[in-house]
């Protein structure tokens, strides 16, 4: 009995020392906040604005299951975007405890029980941010796309100003083709990003995201291409860009 009490110890005193030493790790990001979501402790990385005029918040959401700093096209979006006078905000979103389940559509019940953990990142950041400003943006890439989409659809949050999507998809037919009607069903702008070497799953969205966006006659909807790949040093510049850009056409810059 003795014995199990000191195993149990030792594991506990192990994953303390894991956690304080990965903290540690992001400490040294510029930025980090750590995020608490039911009681855990979660990342958000934080850079102000460079400018005297305060342009607006851009929210990031990397990939499923990557990280701010490892994604080569949500990180310079995050560097380069206050220099242009926006306050950038990039969380990591949650980890899938069923992934495959999720992915097939098998359970129900762990689709809206990740659906809810995402909700329950976003509702932690609303209440860590003290002070709104300007125009508040969505940048989604990948399946988180697919989840905001979901989200807004459901009118499970507030309308953002804009919102920006990065190589879209999700790795389930069913789920892949309600991309497109979802979208359309957004009242806010909307710019619709995707890499040429982008996966199978999120070229074969394209077009219908397109005709889909053109049947509801959605003036302030843009779709644009990039051609190089997203892990060149040069695409991420040629991503901040695009979305300043796109921010100037708005009458936003």
């Amino acid at each position: 009995m003795r014995r199990g009490i000191i195993i149990l110890t030792l594991w506990l005193i192990s994953l303390l020392a894991q956690a304080q030493s990965i903290s540690a790790l992001w400490q040294q990001v510029p930025g980090y906040r750590p995020l608490t979501v039911d009681k855990q402790q979660e990342v958000s990385l934080w850079l102000d604005e460079q400018t005297a005029k305060k342009v607006g918040t851009v929210i990031l959401l990397p990939d499923w299951g990557e990280l701010p700093t490892s994604d080569d096209a949500i990180e310079p979006l995050r560097k380069m975007l206050p220099k242009w006078g926006w306050q950038t905000i990039a969380i990591t979103p949650p980890v899938p405890v069923k992934r495959q389940l999720i992915i097939a559509n098998d359970d129900p019940k762990a689709v809206d029980a990740y659906q809810q953990k995402l909700l329950d990142t976003l509702d932690a950041l609303d209440k860590q941010r003290k002070e709104r400003f300007g125009y508040q943006v969505i940048v989604a890439q990948g399946v988180m796309a697919a989840w905001i989409l979901r989200i807004y659809q459901q009118k499970q949050r507030p309308m953002p100003d804009a919102l920006v999507i990065i190589d879209s998809y999700f790795p389930n037919e069913k789920f892949n083709q309600a991309i497109a009607q979802e979208l359309a069903q957004l009242t806010c702008p909307v710019y619709d990003i995707y890499f040429r070497s982008a996966n199978n799953w999120a070229l074969s969205g394209v077009k219908a995201r397109r005709i889909a966006m053109q049947r509801v006659q959605k003036l302030d909807y843009r779709q644009s291409e990039l051609q190089s790949a997203p892990y060149l040093a040069t695409s991420g510049q040629q991503l901040a860009k695009q979305l300043y850009g796109w921010f100037s056409a708005l009458g936003w810059n």
